[in-house]
């Protein structure tokens, strides 16, 4: 009996140290070539068009190395073509801030999809989502204190089962967007998934979407990310005189349930 609580107290540790390490959620679906084009309208330029083209615009897209489509057919449905006038002028810009700009003259949005920055429709965007998974376990997992040999509480990640997926989902559905989810009538949409060794969110929404919830769970991963309670003097709380779970114990080949498809509001009317 000493040495499987040994064992799982070693777990702990072990699982404490690898999840604690990992400071900000990542899109595990992240694709290279697309997150090189992130990284190309992510810079500034000169954005200087007058009585240009979307085409042109487009040949200067290309011409800082960034592969661009223009969505002939969405635009054929609005009664636009890619030689449509357009004027903007601004220097030292974001390109992606200046392509926002420019493109709202039009009623246009652009979206990054099969390797290239394509120049389309709103409702086109909308048809055409981009899903995303994300690694949430630092903002779901409750921590567990566990008292050390001077007397003090320190805080581990829960290896047990109690995550809480609603309160994320509801602040990414109420913050960003919210009339764009399916609950609300909108295209997107967000559930969650996990298992022994996950904690992820998978979210189908527009790109400009997908960007805003990036960059939200990137910044509350950097608080998720701390060691979430200070240390505590050993009287304020109850002794934690074992490993708190026994997950740790169980065989590796032993099944565990999962839940997936369970959005937010399926959550809350069923308590979980």
């Amino acid at each position: 009996m000493a040495a499987r609580i040994l064992i799982g107290l070693i777990s702990v540790a072990a699982f404490a140290e690898s999840s604690l390490g990992q400071i900000e959620p990542v899109d595990l679906f992240e694709d290279p070539a697309e997150s090189a084009i992130e990284r190309l309208v992510a810079q500034e330029r000169d954005m200087l068009f007058n009585n240009a083209t979307l085409r042109n615009v487009a040949e200067f897209l290309d011409f800082n190395g960034i592969p661009t489509q223009i969505d002939v057919r969405a635009l054929d449905d609005v009664g636009l073509t890619p030689d449509v006038p357009v004027t903007y002028q601004q220097r030292a810009v974001r390109l992606s801030d200046g392509l926002h700009l420019l493109l709202r003259q039009l009623d246009l949005t652009w979206t990054i999809r099969h390797r290239h920055l394509v120049i389309t429709t709103p409702e086109e965007s909308e048809n055409q989502l981009i899903t995303k998974i994300y690694d949430v376990r630092n903002l779901v997992e409750p921590p567990v204190l566990m008292m050390d040999a001077s007397g003090y509480y320190s805080a581990v990640p829960s290896i047990v089962w109690d995550c809480d997926f609603d309160t994320l989902i509801v602040m990414i559905t109420s913050s960003i967007a919210p009339d764009s989810w399916d609950e609300m009538g909108g295209a997107g949409s967000i559930e969650w998934y996990m298992t022994r060794r996950m904690r992820v969110l998978v979210i189908s929404q527009t790109y400009e979407v997908q960007q805003q919830v990036d960059a939200l769970l990137r910044q509350l991963g950097k608080f998720g990310g701390r060691d979430p309670l200070p240390p505590m003097p050993a009287h304020s709380l109850p002794v934690l005189t074992q490993a708190p779970t026994a997950l740790t114990m169980l065989p590796a080949s032993m099944g565990v349930s999962t839940n997936s498809g369970i959005r937010s509001s399926q959550l809350r009317m069923t308590g979980r």
